[in-house]
């Protein structure tokens, strides 16, 4: 593995680990910097439908407010859209702010 996108909230969207840039792994126990970087997720689908059950709406303005910060500070910004969310009933309404993210961006 060359990039990991794992470091991210669960139950919210943001920057935990506090920047829009890659970055190298470090191995707390050799105390050495890995190859692997960490490339972090700004932005789960799930945290604001799942957790905050935010409106379609809201969800949009939030993202676009959060890749305009990334864009900021030249950074990577990071989505996380589970694909077996398109096939449920209870996402459908969302699938919409999907496309309009990927044209945003």
């Amino acid at each position: 593995m060359q990039i990991d996108s794992t470091c991210s909230y669960a139950d919210k969207e943001g920057f935990r680990c506090g920047t829009v840039d890659k970055y190298s792994v470090f191995n707390i126990l050799t105390r050495k910097k890995l190859k692997l970087k960490e490339m972090p997720l700004v932005v789960m689908e799930v945290s604001m439908i799942g957790y905050q059950n935010m409106s379609p709406d809201d969800i949009e303005e939030k993202i676009v407010k959060l890749i305009n910060r990334v864009k900021k500070y030249n950074g990577n910004f990071v989505l996380l859209w589970h694909n077996s969310n398109f096939n449920t009933e209870i996402y459908k309404k969302y699938q919409s702010i999907y496309k309009k993210v990927l044209k945003y961006c």
